[in-house]
C-alpha cells in the first residue's frame, strides 16, 4: 500500500476529512470506536463467540455487532459457510432482537466468507471478503449511500439523499 492511501486511511479512520455528517458518526462511532467505550452486549457476543468458535476474530464479531445495531435492518440474509450460519444469525438476532432471518430480499446482507450468495437485493450489507461477486453486484447497484473498505473487509450503507462515496477506513 502506499504512502498516501495509508495517510488517507489514517485521517479518514479519525474523520478528518469526512464531511459527511453521517459517514463522520459512522467511522468515528460505529467503525472505528475507542477502545474506552463499549456496547451493552459485548459480553453476550463474547459467550457466543466461545460457545460457537466461528472463522473470524472476536473483534470482528463485535464489529458486526455494532453496524448492524446502528443501522437496524428488519430483515437480515446471512451468506456464511454452514458452521457459522447460526452464530452470524446469533450475532443478528443480539443486535437487532425484532429483525428476521431471510434467504433473499434483505434490507441487510452479511456476506461471511464461503457459503452460498443467491441473489440478494440487499440495500446494506457487511463483507468479510469484499472480493465476492456479492459485493460487486451490491456496490455495484448503489445509487446513493456509503461504501467503507478496509482491506478485504467492507460494509455498504445504502441510504436515500447520501451521495455515493467510497471511504477507505481502517476499522
Amino acid at each position: 500500500m502506499g504512502l498516501i492511501r495509508r495517510y488517507k486511511r489514517w485521517r479518514h479512520g479519525r474523520g478528518f476529512g469526512v464531511h459527511s455528517p453521517f459517514a463522520y458518526h459512522f467511522v468515528t462511532e460505529v467503525l472505528r470506536l475507542p477502545r474506552i467505550y463499549g456496547y451493552y452486549a459485548y459480553r453476550d457476543v463474547a459467550s457466543l463467540y466461545r460457545e460457537c468458535r466461528p472463522s473470524l476474530s472476536p473483534a470482528e464479531a463485535i464489529l458486526i455487532f455494532r453496524v448492524l445495531n446502528e443501522l437496524r435492518p428488519a430483515t437480515i440474509a446471512v451468506s456464511a459457510r454452514a458452521e457459522d450460519r447460526g452464530f452470524f444469525a446469533g450475532i443478528a438476532k443480539k443486535a437487532v432482537p425484532t429483525c428476521t432471518i431471510v434467504d433473499e430480499n434483505a434490507e441487510f446482507l452479511l456476506s461471511a466468507g464461503g457459503g452460498s450468495c443467491g441473489f440478494h437485493t440487499a440495500a446494506s450489507g457487511y463483507f468479510t471478503d469484499c472480493h465476492t461477486e456479492a459485493f460487486g453486484r451490491m456496490s455495484a447497484a448503489l445509487r446513493s449511500g456509503h461504501i467503507y473498505v478496509s482491506g478485504s473487509r467492507a460494509v455498504i450503507v445504502a441510504r436515500e439523499g447520501l451521495p455515493r462515496q467510497v471511504f477507505d477506513v481502517r476499522f
